[in-house]
């Protein structure tokens, strides 16, 4: 499965849980619930077309009624993220693509453009994972991201492997993220390459959803800052068409 397959399942899964959020947001249309912080704990009030006064809701006296109309508003919550999250699939299968084969490397030259590869991943999640080689003076999490860290180093970029980044999240606060590889061009620009694989995994597929997100909160767009090689689905790297990336890096 190609990585736009990848995509247009995530997408379709996407479509399915938005269908159930529907319906949840869907419940009780003409009752409002009002949410008050009294005394270190939620106060609920509802009213309805029968009565607009403000009524005292609450586990004890009425918890069926209140479990349902708290999860129709978080399901409006999450009607607004998952369609937004769509719309960023949409244009990613609509503008991803790989760079023509070009500038093919000179068998054996390596033209290093600097030695920011030297340095380790300053990601301090789960460092027990950096067990892969890349023999290059760092260790990467998986197999093919050794691969491509050689590929790059032999294609002469200067780069950094899990070097922080600062972002803004989906609500606007400051967060570190780590992208698998930070590359500087020639002419002083800053792109990001993510190697993905594992797509098959649900929790994978969300978690690769919710940093393209972050890119494009942070206006960081796939095909001009932001590019990406995979894996196959037996979890194999495509040499070729990780060569392919990294050689039109060349055309930006």
């Amino acid at each position: 499965m190609g990585f736009k397959c990848h995509i247009q399942s995530e997408k379709r899964s996407m479509e399915k849980f938005l269908k159930r959020l529907e319906q949840k947001a869907s419940v009780l249309p003409g009752t409002r619930l009002y949410t008050k912080f009294d005394r270190g704990q939620n106060r609920y009030y509802i009213t309805t077309p029968d009565n607009p006064e403000k009524t005292y809701i609450g586990w004890k006296n009425n918890p069926d009624l209140l479990r349902q109309l708290l999860d129709r508003e978080k399901a409006r919550k999450h009607i607004l993220r998952v369609r937004e999250n769509m719309e960023i699939l949409e244009r990613l299968m609509k503008e991803y693509g790989f760079a023509e084969d070009v500038f093919p490397p000179e068998e054996g030259f390596i033209p290093l453009r600097g030695r920011r590869h030297l340095l380790p991943s300053q990601n301090p999640f789960h460092r027990e994972e950096l067990i892969h080689d890349t023999g290059l003076g760092f260790y990467a999490r998986t197999k093919s991201e050794a691969i491509v860290a050689r590929r790059l180093y032999q294609f002469g970029w200067d780069f950094q492997y899990e070097k922080e980044l600062r972002v803004l999240d989906q609500e606007g606060r400051w967060k570190s993220i780590y992208p698998d590889f930070t590359i500087w061009l020639d002419d002083g620009r800053v792109i990001y390459l993510e190697h993905v694989g594992m797509l098959q995994k649900e929790n994978y597929h969300q978690k690769f959803s919710r940093r393209m997100a972050i890119y494009h909160k942070n206006n960081l767009l796939i095909g001009r800052d932001v590019f990406i090689t995979m894996d196959g689905p037996g979890g194999d790297i495509d040499i070729s068409a990780v060569d392919a990336v990294i050689r039109g890096l060349d055309l930006l």
